[in-house]
Formats: C-alpha cells, structure tokens, sequence
C-alpha cells in the first residue's frame, strides 16, 4: 500500500467513527430530552443552549454538544429554571398578543373571528398566565434562598459603618484639639 492509500484508509476509518460518534451522541441527547419533559419543556436561547423547566442544559448547536443535568445546588437550579420561566413569559406573550391582533384585524378584511379563534385566544392568555405564575414561584424561592445571606450581608455593612462611624468621631475629637502651642500671657507692666 502506498501512503495516499493509507491516508484514504484512515480518512474513510475516521469519518465512520465520526458518523458512530455522532449517532451515540444523537441517542443520548434524544434519552436526555425524554428525561427532561421533552422539547416542549424547554426553550433554545439564541447560543444554541436549550434549557428545559428543570433546569437541565444541552448544547443544540452542535452534534457533539454536551449535555448537562440539573445543578444540585438549588440555588443554580434555580436561577437557570428562572431563565426558562422568564423565556417561556415572553413567548406566551408574543403568541397572544400577535393572535389578539390576527383577530382585532380580521373585520378589515371582511371576516370575522370564529369560536375556535375566540377559544384560541383564551389558551394562550391561560398559558401567559401559568408562565407569568412559574415565573413567580421559581423567584419566590429565589429570594427565600437568597434572604440570609441579605441579612448577613447587612449586618456587616451595619457593623463596617459602626465601625467607620467610631474612627470619624476620633478624628474629629482630635480636630477639635488645637494644635497651638500654648500663648505666653503677657504681663503688665506696672506703673508706679
């Protein structure tokens, strides 16, 4: 076998563990996907990263992407779960608004809404709803997780400007103090 064979060889043997590759990573992600509630528990920002309710992360814009699972800290989890709750507001939003107009401008057209696009309507405010309501909830949590560390972090600030407060009023006391040395007092003369 000549070198360019060999090249051809490991190239063809390169490009089917590539493809094997690419299928087994294909097979996980679709497991992954499952796992988390499927597609339709998740959002894709405009990087390529999914995230699903869960918190849970895969990497959609490559085939090898990696996947992650939820954080185990909760706090992470949540603040990721808070991402998908605030995408998925903005796109309850924009479905019903858009489909609120669709249907204002339907009798300038000479045609009017129909009880399904009536009922439509209704769905999408219900969904707006419940995203407007995970959201919520995911940032209660949030903020109960987040609320001792507020109190300690204002008791050290309390404490630092007790602190500082002390160390002003040294140093005004000590400006207060003059620095002159003291006046010799000038004696009369008496006269006799």
């Amino acid at each position: 076998m000549d070198e360019a064979q060999v090249g051809f060889i490991a190239g063809f043997a390169n490009a089917n563990e590539v493809t094997y590759l690419e299928e087994r990573n294909r097979k996980a992600k679709q497991d992954f996907i499952k796992r988390h509630g499927g597609v339709e528990c998740s959002i894709r920002q405009s990087n390529g990263l999914r995230i699903f309710a869960d918190g849970a992360r895969l990497d959609s814009s490559n085939p090898l992407g990696e996947f992650r699972e939820p954080p185990t800290n909760e706090y992470a989890r949540l603040k990721f779960v808070r991402i998908y709750w605030k995408v998925r507001i903005q796109e309850s939003h924009d479905a019903y608004f858009t489909h609120r107009d669709n249907l204002r401008a339907m009798p300038q057209f000479d045609r009017m809404p129909t009880e399904a696009d009536i009922a439509k309507l209704r769905e999408l405010r219900l969904v707006a709803l419940a995203a407007k309501k995970g959201y919520e909830s995911t940032q209660n949590k949030i903020d109960k997780l987040e609320e001792p560390s507020r109190q300690r972090e204002q008791q050290i600030n309390a404490s630092r400007n007790n602190a500082v407060h002390t160390v002003m009023r040294q140093i005004d006391a000590i400006d207060k103090m003059t620095l002159d040395t003291p006046k010799k007092s000038k004696k009369k003369k008496r006269t006799v």
